[in-house]
């Protein structure tokens, strides 16, 4: 069976990524305060230039917030420029295949009155 996807939900896709992407920003946030011990250890021993490690850490320290932000929005246009190329030259085609599942005869949601 051949279905094509002609609508994305703008909203709802946009809420669902945006709400996934910071866990990947833990990572960055991680080598953030990484940056900022190195950076706090740099200015206990009078190194002048160990304050500029701060942005950078204060950056990736702040990334899961920043990812949060930017996949919603990101996730939006794309949505919209997806639905309008939708509109004009079809959706995303795929074959999809409806399989039985092995339970013990329950009755499967399309066979019910």
């Amino acid at each position: 069976m051949k279905t094509q996807v002609t609508n994305i939900s703008v909203l709802q896709t946009s809420k669902v990524l945006a709400l996934v992407s910071p866990i990947f920003g833990l990572f960055h946030s991680g080598i953030g305060v990484i940056f900022i011990i190195i950076a706090l250890l740099g200015i206990a021993n009078e190194e002048p230039e160990a304050g500029f490690m701060l942005i950078p850490g204060g950056i990736l320290f702040l990334m899961p917030l920043l990812m949060f932000f930017m996949t919603f929005i990101f996730t939006a246009l794309g949505s919209l420029l997806y639905n309008w190329v939708a509109g004009k030259a079809g959706g995303i085609e795929f074959e999809a295949t409806v399989i039985q599942p092995e339970t013990l005869g329950a009755p499967v949601a399309d066979s019910l009155p």
